[in-house]
């Protein structure tokens, strides 16, 4: 039997995605007039900012897929927004926070939700007489419990509600988003190309932040550390540095990308020297690191070819140096065990060395450790590095065995 896809299940999370999205877009826009203030999600409303004294603005955010659906005075978007605010205490009072319902939904021609759109002559009488109408009149029976809801309250409530309700109709859905987002970015003044790269990456960093939120890990945001992150970013593209895009995976992700690299040269060669596992996972991470940002630095124009190998070539002699070194210290006559313990120190020097960067303001240890490995990853003993002593002889063995 196939399997029918969950549409409603696809269109939730696109909605989800979408809150989060339009909470950094709110938050890029909006933050820079409101340096006292905070942002949180899910707490007081989908998006809600706030002070010291609580709520001053909550935010509904509607998103639609296909159809964009309306937003008449039936509409299912608009009575459950409502209930929202009226369950609450604090939205529901005459003097409480600003309300807006963002969506990507239009407002239909004379409806209540025109009355209140954002950018035209506000109507509060006719939203207030609309609303009442439908709620007394509609037959739906999805949004009868909101609608019983309003009719209860003191014509005073009504009106107060419909008083600092706003209406942001037509917005943009998530497939647009990063669009807003580079406009709202204009001012770190990148090149269009390295703007795509860096709207991505500060937007992977509000979505982990948004989990922190959403898990009550960490306080509210405030708009200043949108800016300052902003600012670390973009100094990534300076002639000094690089933007690191590539983060460490996941757990289940890191699983599977050591899998797949179980049978490299670096990783048996880490072997012979009795590498721990622990570490030898670490080292693989930062050999497949290394492997996706350099992709991405040279698809996006930030390194070329030439500034990869003359760093490439530095790191080599410094390993040369450092390998002769090894090699003095160790006395003829050496035990395997006293050969694989040389080269595990050499490993670990080579790995903890500071200095040597690839951008003087571009220290990552990550993509150092990971061009080591690139060095020693190489089939041919004469063009490979590695710690072991023997490694040459052991990789000719190697090469041997993979070729029957």
């Amino acid at each position: 039997m196939a399997l029918v896809p969950n549409h409603d299940a696809a269109r939730s999370a696109l909605g989800y995605l979408h809150q989060v999205d339009w909470a950094l877009v709110e938050m890029l826009e909006n933050g820079p007039d409101r340096p006292d203030q905070m942002m949180m999600l899910e707490q007081f409303d989908d998006v809600s900012w706030q002070d010291d004294a609580g709520p001053t603005d909550l935010l509904q955010v509607k998103h639609h897929v296909g159809k964009r659906g309306n937003l008449g005075d039936k509409s299912v978007d608009v009575w459950k927004s409502i209930k929202v605010w009226l369950d609450d205490g604090g939205s529901r009072a005459v003097d409480g926070p600003t309300l807006r319902l963002v969506t990507t939904a239009s407002c239909p021609p004379g409806s209540a939700m025109e009355a209140l759109r954002i950018g035209s002559v506000r109507e509060e009488r006719r939203a207030l007489e609309l609303l009442d109408r439908s709620a007394a009149e509609a037959e739906s029976e999805e949004t009868e419990p909101a609608r019983a809801l309003w009719l209860e309250q003191p014509k005073d409530i009504r009106a107060g509600l419909v008083s600092r309700l706003s209406v942001l109709d037509g917005s943009i859905p998530i497939d647009q988003i990063g669009s807003r987002l580079r406009r709202s970015l204009w001012w770190v003044g990148l090149s269009e190309a390295n703007l795509d790269l860096f709207v991505d990456q500060l937007r992977a960093w509000w979505h982990g932040l948004a989990v922190d939120l959403l898990l009550k890990r960490r306080p509210p945001v405030v708009a200043h550390e949108v800016r300052s992150r902003a600012g670390v970013l973009r100094d990534g593209y300076n002639l000094s540095s690089l933007p690191t895009s590539v983060a460490r995976p996941s757990k289940d992700e890191t699983a599977a990308i050591v899998d797949q690299h179980a049978n490299h040269i670096f990783v048996r060669q880490l072997g012979w020297i009795n590498v721990p596992t622990n570490l030898l996972e670490r080292a693989i991470i930062d050999f497949w690191r290394t492997v996706e940002q350099t992709t991405v630095w040279v698809a996006n124009h930030l390194v070329d070819l030439m500034e990869l190998q003359e760093y490439r070539e530095n790191l080599a002699d410094q390993w040369d140096h450092s390998w002769d070194a090894m090699l003095r210290k160790l006395p003829p006559d050496a035990t395997d065990a006293e050969k694989e313990d040389a080269g595990y120190d050499l490993w670990s020097q080579m790995r903890d060395r500071a200095g040597t960067y690839l951008r003087s303001n571009f220290q990552e240890p990550f993509f150092r450790n990971g061009i080591l490995y690139e060095l020693a990853n190489l089939e041919d003993p004469a063009e490979s590095h590695g710690w072991h002593p023997e490694f040459d002889s052991m990789l000719r063995q190697l090469t041997l065995e993979r070729t029957k």
